[in-house]
This record gives C-alpha cells, structure tokens and sequence, in this order.
C-alpha cells in the first residue's frame, strides 16, 4: 500500500512537469501552421501587388493552395481553421492576420506588407498566449494596447 501511494505522487509529480510542456508544443504547433499560411499568403499578395497595384481584398484573389477551412466567408476575407482563424487586417488590406486558439485565448501571428512589420500579439488575459508570443520573437516584454500585449519583430 505505501509503495502505491508514493507511486501516484511521483506520478503526479512527471504529470504537474510533462503537461505544461506538452501544452506549450501543442501551441507552437498551432502557431506555426499561422505562421507558415500567412507567410504563403502575404508573398502570394506582394505578387498581386505588382501585378495589379494594390494589395488583394480577397484570399481568393491570391494565386495560393490554402489548406482547406472548416468556413470561408463568401468573399474571402475571413478564412476559419480548427486551430483558429485568418484574416484580412488593415483597412487598405495590406494586413494578414490569423489567430490561435490558446487554452481561453488567442495569440496572433500578423503582417504588415507596407510597413514590412511582423507582430505576435496576445489577449492579455492569457498568460499562455503571452508566453507563446514572448517563445516566438525571443522577447520577454511587449506593449499593451487595448486588450492585447503586442511583440514586434
């Protein structure tokens, strides 16, 4: 019975350790399938831009393979994954965005094509969503604006 006993607690222990890991690579994952399709997204929308002299208002619009969404808005500006969701982000729509879902929030991975800026940025109320971002950039402070901790880099 003793030997049982300490068994769970060093069970316990190997659990309390492995499970914060194991969130923390699930949510890199996640993050960088963002990563990756907004990366595809936003040079596919550099051609459309000297192709056509403007940014694309539409992921339709770009000459990309996206991977197939769970929803898409029927004009393209709104794209919904299992993981979370992309979008376009600036008014002049020179922004792609998307964004993760992390445990209760979300950290997103955005472009800026004319300011050549790159930023992840989390709900605030998330402290896994921040830890995600500050991971990602390699910085260990950003800025707050709103409800968002933003890291730029």
């Amino acid at each position: 019975r003793m030997a049982w006993d300490f068994s769970a607690i060093i069970i316990g222990i190997l659990a309390a350790i492995a499970l914060p890991q194991y969130q923390t690579a699930i949510d890199k994952a996640r993050y960088m399938q963002a990563v990756t399709l907004i990366t595809a997204a936003a040079n596919a929308d550099r051609v459309y831009f000297i192709e056509n002299g403007e940014y694309s208002h539409s992921y339709h619009d770009l000459a990309i393979d996206l991977p197939t969404p769970t929803s898409d808005t029927s004009n393209g500006t709104w794209i919904e994954y299992s993981w979370g969701h992309c979008y376009f982000q600036n008014s002049d729509d020179s922004g792609l965005a998307c964004a993760v879902r992390i445990g209760d929030g979300r950290a997103y991975y955005s472009v800026d094509l004319r300011e050549k800026k790159r930023h992840c940025f989390a709900t605030n109320a998330t402290a896994r969503a921040v830890k995600l971002c500050q991971s990602v950039t390699g910085k260990k402070k950003g800025y707050s604006s709103g409800p968002y901790t933003w890291f730029s880099f």
